[in-house]
């Protein structure tokens, strides 16, 4: 080795390394408990089965012809209404970053939270039934939306944890206030389960 040159890994490939480590023994781990590895087998072939089948483009197309601004939208519907919801949207990231903190995870959300928050208001469901919780963006969207409504409505939610995570029901729906669970029924497993 000559001197000044550094062979091998770099810290950040360390780190990188060893996350990936942690994730395969955190999905082994998972794998062996109760109702998991059936349903992580059946996502692995479903991901391997649709491997090159690309229809995002196609998708993206039919989207981008008959797109419309939410926002544009929403305000000529109620504008008061959807200002709550903008309200609500800040206060969501205000909770979220907090709970970032807490967890030393990044809790992140795509969901469209203020347009749920806003379409629950304006429609005042009975009953919502929701596929993938993770963090709980859109469950405390559907929640607090329940909530400002009043009544008796009902959330339904089906959710198969990120099992790359050491304990991950940690995290499931872990933004949504305990006052706000009262109209909630979690189930944790796969969906065709639940």
């Amino acid at each position: 080795m000559r001197p000044g040159v550094q062979h091998g890994r770099t810290g950040s490939q360390e780190q990188g390394a060893l996350a990936r480590v942690s994730q395969i023994l955190n999905i082994a781990r998972n794998a062996f408990r109760r109702g998991y590895g059936r349903e992580m087998l059946r996502k692995l072939w479903v991901r391997l089965r649709e491997r090159g089948r690309d229809t995002r483009r196609e998708s993206v197309d039919w989207c981008r012809d008959r797109q419309v601004d939410p926002a544009q939208w929403a305000r000529s519907i109620d504008a008061r209404l959807w200002a709550e919801a903008e309200a609500f949207f800040r206060e969501q990231q205000e909770v979220a970053g907090r709970k970032s903190k807490e967890l030393g995870l990044h809790v992140g959300g795509a969901g469209f939270y203020e347009l749920l928050y806003f379409l629950v208001r304006l429609t005042r469901p009975e009953a919502i039934v929701e596929t993938g919780v993770a963090f709980g963006f859109s469950s405390r969207a559907f929640l607090r939306a329940l909530a400002e409504n009043g009544g008796p409505a009902r959330l339904y939610s089906s959710d198969f944890p990120y099992f790359r995570l050491t304990d991950p029901e940690r995290i499931i729906g872990c933004l949504v206030e305990p006052e706000l669970h009262e109209h909630w029924s979690l189930l944790i497993g796969s969906d065709r389960q639940n």
